[in-house]
């Protein structure tokens, strides 16, 4: 009587743990189906994607390496640039707001001087929270810069990143390349963490193209396990 008693205790124990697994695999699937729904209908009200005419180039030869290992992803940038990582938690502050971004000045190398540089700035949320509370898109500055300046508003997408861009001059006077500016702003996803990605150009004389600069570098950009 004991002896099957202990069986049906065991086999008690093994059906829990079975449906306690399954229940959690269905789960995981659920929030990941959430997760590439609520970013594809993202891209389809907002963008219309295209690919961008700028070239990748073949090797990246003397660019450094940023692993983050807690969210999942590595990207390799130009040695010259300088890189602030905030995705470590500091006083609890930047692990509600893991980000990261890129910054390379220009001619004056001045870092006061925010006219002269380009910057890629990295934000990671989770994309379910997003789902819930997002009331706006991500890119909406771009409308009001727009609104206000004018320029050439079009979308834009490169390997998994998929966005809008704005190139214009704060003037309105195309001829003006001091006053340039050059906002693009992408958004990708993976195991319900969305990247939102947006990357500034102030002056157009300082060469920091996003062609040159930001198409290769959000090529290099993976997953790792």
């Amino acid at each position: 009587m004991n002896k099957i008693n202990t069986s049906k205790i065991f086999a008690g124990i093994a059906l829990v743990l079975i449906v306690g697994v399954l229940a959690g695999f269905f789960w995981l699937l659920s929030l990941e189906k959430k997760n590439r729904e609520f970013v594809s209908q993202f891209l389809e009200n907002n963008i219309i994607a295209t690919d961008t005419d700028g070239s990748v180039p073949s090797g990246v030869e003397g660019w450094k390496t940023y692993r983050n290992e807690k969210y999942g992803f590595e990207i390799q940038y130009p040695a010259d640039w300088k890189f602030n990582d905030r995705t470590l938690n500091f006083a609890n502050y930047h692990e509600n707001w893991p980000h990261f971004w890129i910054t390379r000045h220009g001619p004056t190398q001045d870092t006061f001087v925010v006219s002269d540089a380009a910057e890629l700035k990295f934000e990671i949320l989770d994309s379910i929270k997003a789902s819930n509370t997002s009331t706006q898109p991500f890119d909406k500055e771009l409308d009001s810069i727009y609104e206000s300046h004018g320029g050439l508003l079009e979308s834009f997408s490169t390997g998994n990143f998929r966005g809008r861009r704005l190139r214009g001059t704060w003037s309105g006077d195309p001829s003006d390349l001091m006053n340039g500016y050059d906002f693009i702003y992408v958004l990708t996803s993976s195991r319900n963490k969305l990247f939102e990605v947006r990357w500034e150009q102030y002056d157009f004389r300082n060469g920091l193209s996003a062609e040159k600069y930001l198409v290769p570098i959000l090529s290099t950009f993976k997953f790792i396990e």
